[in-house]
């Protein structure tokens, strides 16, 4: 397992490989790899703010609980 500090230049931004996971299961891996993020879950119809926020990660749910688009920091 990778171990990264959020300012970390091989920090991941997104996680692409995540698409099409149970929500739940996407989380854990995100917390395994990077447990000092917070982890917002945005239900449909994906209204997010602008803000970004260097220990967040949002993850994008489908309507079949599933993520949705690539997770990412911000």
């Amino acid at each position: 397992m990778r171990n990264y500090s959020i300012s970390s230049a091989q920090c991941p931004k997104t996680w692409p490989e995540l698409v099409g996971l149970l929500v739940d299961e996407a989380a854990k891996l995100i917390d395994a790899e990077m447990p000092n993020l917070h982890i917002e879950f945005i239900h449909p119809p994906w209204a997010i703010t602008q803000d970004f926020c260097s220990s967040r990660v949002r993850i994008l749910v489908d309507r079949f609980n599933r993520v949705g688009m690539p997770p990412s920091i911000g």
